[in-house]
């Protein structure tokens, strides 16, 4: 496998329009628009219920990261079932979605290059995935977090910051 270090390639999303966003809704339409796609390759796609939680960002951009981060988890357990859960919560300031799976899991040494452009574990895939999510995350003022252990799934968690319900909002 041969592997490029493009990290100095900049993608340019649209800017940022942050609104109040219900992450509820947004997993729900991304769990609706995945669900038959899953169901196809054997794998459950489960919502935890959480309650009502709202970041500050832009609504559109935040379903493409999470939409994106759940056909990754399906695409890696093609072939094997599987299941794959999203989760929601609220920390302090942050709003948090994650988005594991049980399939094979991503080695230590691939882990810190999943989201540099053109780095791809998949046989068909482009490296450009994760890299425009990262770009994504960090143009609404949030983050993602990858855990994995080979062998037993991948964990990512999308950071995002709170809609605070006040006129001195940050904008992204």
């Amino acid at each position: 496998m041969m592997l490029f270090n493009c990290s100095s390639i900049i993608f340019r999303p649209r800017e940022a329009k942050a609104n109040k966003v219900n992450i509820i809704d947004v997993v729900e339409t991304v769990k609706i628009l995945a669900d038959a796609v899953a169901h196809r390759h054997g794998i459950e796609l489960v919502q935890v219920e959480h309650e009502p939680v709202y970041a500050w960002a832009d609504s559109a951009q935040v379903r493409q990261i999470v939409m994106n981060l759940v056909m990754n988890a399906i695409q890696a357990m093609e072939g094997i079932g599987g299941r794959v859960t999203i989760r929601t919560k609220q920390q302090g300031l942050a709003v948090y979605v994650s988005v594991s799976d049980n399939g094979p899991g991503v080695s230590a040494d691939h882990l810190s290059h999943l989201t540099e452009p053109f780095f791809t574990t998949k046989t068909n895939g482009t490296g450009l995935g994760l890299a425009i999510c990262r770009q994504l995350a960090q143009a609404n003022q949030g983050n993602l977090r990858f855990q994995s252990v080979s062998g037993e799934g991948l964990k990512v968690t999308l950071k995002l910051p709170l809609y605070l319900n006040n006129e001195n909002q940050e904008t992204v």
